[in-house]
């Protein structure tokens, strides 16, 4: 169950299926991310966001590893939905030129629209 701190996500396993960009491809597989919960935003902040260390892929040259979920459907789908077994609705957001490694980097990305996305599902697992 959720402690409404998404903390209990931490540590577990993360999936996820891309819809857009419909060519996406990861060491995971075609259209498929995998990897791991780092950081989770406080239940109570207006942007939550889950942090993912996942198996990389390519953009534009450079190695992504890193993704931060935020929710696609906000007014249907919560991150709580995640704890209860639920896939939900995500964009995930990337830097497209460096490594995201702390709750403040998230913070700052987060900050500047125009980031480039991954738009697909996530589940735990």
């Amino acid at each position: 169950m959720c402690n409404h701190t998404f903390g209990n996500l931490v540590g577990r396993a993360i999936r996820g299926s891309i819809g857009e960009p419909w060519d996406f491809e990861s060491e995971a597989g075609a259209n498929v991310i995998s990897g791991t919960v780092e950081a989770v935003s406080q239940f109570d902040n207006p942007s939550q966001w889950i942090l993912c260390r996942i198996r990389p892929f390519v953009h534009s040259g450079k190695s992504i590893e890193h993704v931060v979920a935020v929710l696609r459907y906000r007014k249907k789908e919560t991150f709580d939905d995640l704890c209860f077994g639920k896939r939900i609705g995500a964009n995930l957001v990337f830097e497209p030129g460096g490594s995201l490694a702390s709750a403040a980097d998230v913070s700052r990305l987060l900050a500047v629209h125009g980031h480039p996305f991954l738009a697909g599902s996530i589940e735990i697992g």
